[in-house]
């Protein structure tokens, strides 16, 4: 199956599960798998917001940094984003980000 045709299966799924995870607190946790959808549907600059937002979520909430695995989808999913904004002021991205509400995000990962 081609990478696109995942992303339109994971979708509908992605809009279940996004808000349940914030209802009991956990989706700080799947953030940034959620972020890379936007950066693999070609939407680097949405997937920058949406790490942003992460890792705002995570410092409101005193978490600890994200485990490795977490750190890889995150390190990964600013690369693929870099290679389709090139130009693009990266930080600015993630400052916005910072400033999405829970549904600005969702709506980010999961048009």
């Amino acid at each position: 199956m081609s990478q696109h045709g995942d992303l339109d299966e994971a979708r509908p799924i992605g809009c279940e599960l996004l808000p349940r995870m914030a209802e009991f607190g956990i989706v700080h946790s799947w953030s940034d798998y959620f972020a890379s959808c936007p950066a693999r549907s070609g939407r680097g600059a949405d997937a920058m917001r949406m790490v942003g937002w992460a890792d705002a979520l995570r410092a409101a909430q005193r978490l600890n940094p994200q485990p490795k695995e977490g750190q890889r989808a995150r390190d990964a999913t600013i690369a693929i984003a870099r290679e389709r904004e090139v130009g693009v002021d990266i930080c600015q991205l993630l400052a916005e980000g910072a400033l999405l509400t829970e549904s600005q995000a969702h709506r980010l990962a999961v048009p």
